[in-house]
Parts: C-alpha cells; sequence; structure tokens
C-alpha cells in the first residue's frame, strides 16, 4: 500500500499475474482492504473484478454442464429439474458472491412452506452445496453460504425396507401375469434391480452352470429407453441362481436369439417399468392381498433372505453389485437380531469346551 496526496492505494498481483490497484482516501479502508487482498490470495481466491459478476444460475449451468457425461442421463435430468425449478427461481440471477447462509436458510424455509417434499428440499439445498463447492473450485468465491450441519434439510429416512416371505412370494406367483412369472421368481431369487432384468440377454443365462452375468441396465427417461452401464462398477458381476430359477430361465430364452432380452414386453419391446408396474405389479399384489410392496422390494427381498441365513456381508454386496459391504450391511442389518441364537450357542460351545478340557501341568510360575 502506498500514500500520495491524501489518498491511499491498494496495489497486488492477481492469481492470473496482473497487477491490480483500488484507490481510497482513508487509511483504514486501505488497510482492512489489503488485509483482505491478502488473506483471499492466500486462499486461492482470485480479486479480478470480473469473476464476482457471474450469478448463481450462470455457475449452476457450467456445473450441470460439466456434470453430463459423469451422471446417467435419468439423474442428471433429475438434477437439472431441481436447479430450474427450486433453485433458479430464487438465486438465479444473484451474482455468486452475494448469497448469505441467512438467504439459504430462508430459501428452504420458503420451500417447506410452498410445500415442497422434504426429499425435493433436501436435494436441492444439496445441489446448491455443489454448485458452492464448484465455484470454491474455481475459485469465484471464497466460501460456500451452503452450511452443511444439523439444521440442514434432510432426506425422510427410508420407510424401513419392505420384504416378502417365501409364501408371499408364491402368492404373487399364482396370480401375476404368466409372462411375468419367470421374470418375478428370477428378480426375488437373484437381487438383480429392475433395469438390470429388462436388460439381460439371452447370451448373458446360463443356465446349465445356474448363472446370470449382469453388464448393463435399461434407463427409461421419459419415454426414451437406452441400455446403458450398470448404476456401479461392482454391478458388473455373475450371480448364481436357485436351480429351479435356472430350469425357468432355460425355458423362457428358448428359440430365442443370443441378442433378444430375456424378458421383454407382450409386443416384444424392452420392458418399462412404469409399465410392467401399472399393469402387471399393481393388480398382482391386489388379487394376492398385499399392501404398500414396490416393484424394488424384490430386491430387498432377496437381500434380506440372505441375511437371514448368515450369508456373510462381502457376499450379499456382491450378489446386490454393492461397491462397499458396510453399506450394504447396514442397510439390511435390520434382518439379523443383534445377537443371534447362533452366536449365543458358539459362546455357550467355547464355554463347555473350556470346561472339558484338562487342566494343564503347571510348569513354573513366577
Amino acid at each position: 500500500m502506498r500514500e500520495w496526496h491524501g489518498a491511499y492505494q491498494a496495489r497486488w498481483r492477481d492469481l492470473d499475474g496482473r497487477w491490480r490497484s483500488k484507490s481510497f482516501s482513508v487509511k483504514r479502508e486501505a488497510e482492512r482492504f489489503a488485509n483482505r487482498v491478502t488473506n483471499d490470495l492466500d486462499a486461492g481466491v482470485s480479486m479480478e473484478p470480473t469473476r464476482g459478476i457471474q450469478t448463481v444460475g450462470q455457475v449452476a449451468d457450467r456445473w450441470l454442464a460439466n456434470q453430463h457425461d459423469r451422471l446417467r442421463p435419468r439423474v442428471w435430468a433429475n438434477y437439472e429439474r431441481a436447479i430450474r425449478l427450486h433453485v433458479k427461481p430464487t438465486f438465479g440471477a444473484r451474482k455468486i458472491t452475494t448469497v448469505t447462509p441467512g438467504d439459504v436458510l430462508d430459501w428452504v424455509a420458503e420451500r417447506k412452506a410452498a410445500g415442497v417434499s422434504a426429499t425435493t428440499v433436501a436435494l436441492a439445498h444439496n445441489l446448491l452445496g455443489r454448485v458452492y463447492a464448484f465455484a470454491i473450485r474455481q475459485r469465484l468465491v471464497r466460501v460456500s453460504p451452503v452450511i452443511v450441519d444439523e439444521e440442514a434439510p434432510r432426506r425422510p429416512q427410508d420407510r424401513r425396507e419392505r420384504f416378502l416371505t417365501e409364501e408371499e412370494v408364491e402368492r404373487l406367483a399364482e396370480v401375476i401375469d404368466g409372462r411375468y412369472r419367470c421374470w418375478l421368481y428370477t428378480a426375488a431369487y437373484s437381487g438383480l434391480r429392475f433395469g438390470e432384468l429388462a436388460a439381460l440377454t439371452v447370451a448373458d443365462v446360463f443356465p446349465a452352470r445356474r448363472t446370470v452375468s449382469v453388464r448393463a441396465s435399461l434407463q427409461d427417461d421419459s419415454g426414451r429407453v437406452t441400455v446403458g452401464p450398470t448404476k456401479t462398477d461392482a454391478g458388473n458381476r455373475t450371480v448364481v441362481v436357485a436351480t429351479f430359477v435356472a430350469d425357468m430361465l432355460g425355458d423362457q430364452i428358448a428359440g430365442k436369439a443370443p441378442a433378444e432380452f430375456v424378458f421383454s414386453s407382450p409386443e416384444g419391446g424392452p420392458l418399462r417399468k412404469e409399465n410392467v408396474r401399472k399393469r402387471v405389479w399393481l393388480p398382482a399384489v391386489a388379487a394376492a392381498g398385499l399392501e404398500n410392496v414396490r416393484i424394488h422390494d424384490l430386491r430387498h427381498t432377496h437381500a434380506t433372505w440372505l441375511a437371514d441365513a448368515r450369508v456373510p456381508w462381502p457376499e450379499i454386496a456382491r450378489t446386490l453389485g454393492h461397491t462397499n459391504p458396510s453399506f450394504t450391511m447396514n442397510r439390511y442389518a435390520h434382518a439379523v437380531p443383534e445377537q443371534s441364537e447362533t452366536s449365543a450357542d458358539l459362546l455357550g460351545d467355547r464355554r463347555a469346551k473350556a470346561v472339558r478340557r484338562p487342566a494343564g501341568k503347571i510348569i513354573a510360575m513366577r
């Protein structure tokens, strides 16, 4: 900082290497500004004036564009919709540097008061935070006004996963459209996601080996059906199925070409979840006398059966295509009592063996 003719000038070299300056008539203001510039530059934040002109909407668009090839089309579409409908109306025209934590809290309260679901509010809040994290990496702002703490909006806890008993699956199989009976049993006894089942081709099924190779997933994005990669890399897996399921799959693919879908619509096209839900699933659930059961609960059913059978968590995770066994355990631990009779019996057996073991001879004692 330098002084001349009663004026003060702060001068600094910005992150882009250019020299910049700003003049003040009061020395204290100049010193305060100089200290702020120093702190910002140390934190890697540019003081280039044009950088702060960008709006939240502009930065959000840049972030979304950067995510397009990283996210599944359906996820990206959900993100774009949440930002367009819930973030931009409030913050879209605001300069990225002007939003405060109080503004964000007021926005969350306004969204809730407007009747927006807790899940949508939590998603929009999370996305605004990710936009600001992007802005920080781009050195557009120093800190984020989106504070994640105990007061941040949260998605409501998912209801306890509904799982069916073997008897309930049989009741569904008796009343479901016969063309979907093999699909039902395969879903319940393999744990495959709907999209993974819909993407299965004849070449993926090996009845003699009782295995199904999962290599793709069918996506239905607003009526546009595509076959793409599985949800995660761990989704690429080989699943062993029960003998009776393997036999049913053998009958299902008989006479079909290797590239044909194992499961298809009555017209021969790919399975679309919403159509199956409305035309096949809901009528079968009602006819079976069941309530509050989703198609995805067939996957929960399989996971719960495995957990109840004391299959090791890493093996369950591999079967379901989960990346982290801890996630699997946390989600399905409710299927296993906190202390099973089996574990209690094992401890009892250890004690019994210890009692029966003859006492050893003491060689020395110190």
